[in-house]
């Protein structure tokens, strides 16, 4: 199987244009400058990424690694446009969590179908193949 891999530098890394002490001076005062840092965010970031997956591939899906700020960024994209993911694979970057992580994993799977790769979860992944669900697997080691 042949795959085409994308690497993008999200707004404001990389290859994209940065933030500096410079370009943050010429905006304006403080409200205008943190009105141009929201467009940051992971959600601006999921949005440029839509955008960019349905210029290449039009309404076929893809599959996205996050690593540090990109694993929080794939995080989002999994409940902000699930609907254009094949796979998601996450290195590190999680955000971070309430409760205990088995409970949040559990809800995760029901609502995407999604089942973590690791000695944990191994036996929830076969109980999810046995009654015919659909899975992704995430690997986090």
């Amino acid at each position: 199987q042949k795959y085409r891999v994308l690497l993008i530098d999200q707004r404001g890394t990389g290859n994209s244009s940065p933030i500096s002490n410079q370009t943050l001076s010429h905006l304006g005062g403080p409200r205008e400058q943190a009105q141009f840092l929201s467009l940051f965010r992971a959600d601006s970031i999921v949005k440029d990424f839509e955008y960019i997956r349905k210029q290449l591939i039009g309404d076929r899906k893809w599959t996205i690694l996050g690593q540090s700020f990109g694993g929080f960024c794939a995080v989002h994209y999994l409940c902000a446009a699930p609907e254009g993911l094949e796979a998601v694979m996450i290195t590190g970057g999680l955000p971070p969590l309430s409760g205990h992580a088995d409970k949040v994993y559990e809800k995760t799977s029901k609502r995407h179908n999604l089942v973590l790769k690791g000695p944990i979860t191994y036996r929830r992944a076969i109980a999810f193949r046995k009654n015919g669900r659909p899975i992704t697997f995430l690997n986090f080691s």
